[in-house]
C-alpha cells in the first residue's frame, strides 16, 4: 500500500525554521531529517502523556504506512518568540481534549508536521492522524 505524504518544503531561509537548525544553510534533505526527528520526539511525548492517563496509544515502526481513519489538525502561528510554534505541549492539550471528548482509549497514530512560510512569522501545522482500535 503506497501512502503519499504531502511534505512541502518551505522557504528554507524563513526565520521560523531557526529552532530546527541553528546552521546558516539548511538543505531540503536536512530539513526533512530534522522535521522527521521532531515528529518522532512529539510522538514519544504524546505516548507518555497517554500512558499516564490510562490510554493505550502506539506508533508503527513505519508511521506513514498507517491507514488512518481520522485526523486532528492544530496550527501554531509563529511570533517574535520563534520556539513558540514548536511547543508541542500546547498541541498535545488540544489533541488530548478531542480524543477524550470522543471517548477513545485505544488507537494507533502518527504526527505529520508541515512548516508554512506563507505569512509574516509563518506557522507550524501539526496533523495528528490516527486509527481507532475496537
Amino acid at each position: 500500500m503506497n501512502i503519499i505524504i504531502e511534505r512541502k518544503i518551505p522557504n528554507l531561509k524563513f526565520p521560523i525554521l531557526r529552532p530546527l537548525s541553528f546552521d546558516d544553510e539548511l538543505t531540503e534533505e536536512q530539513y526533512i531529517e530534522k522535521i522527521e526527528t521532531f515528529e518522532r520526539s512529539c510522538e514519544k511525548r504524546f505516548i507518555f502523556t497517554c500512558r499516564s492517563l490510562g490510554i493505550y496509544a502506539t506508533v508503527k515502526s513505519d508511521p506513514y504506512s498507517l491507514p488512518y481513519t481520522d485526523e486532528i489538525v492544530v496550527n501554531l502561528h509563529g511570533s517574535s518568540f520563534l520556539n513558540g510554534a514548536y511547543e508541542f505541549e500546547r498541541v498535545s492539550y488540544k489533541i488530548m481534549k478531542k480524543i477524550l471528548d470522543k471517548d477513545i482509549y485505544q488507537f494507533r497514530f502518527y504526527i505529520f508536521i508541515n512548516v508554512k512560510t506563507d505569512k509574516f512569522f509563518g506557522s507550524v501545522e501539526y496533523r495528528f492522524r490516527y486509527y481507532k482500535k475496537n
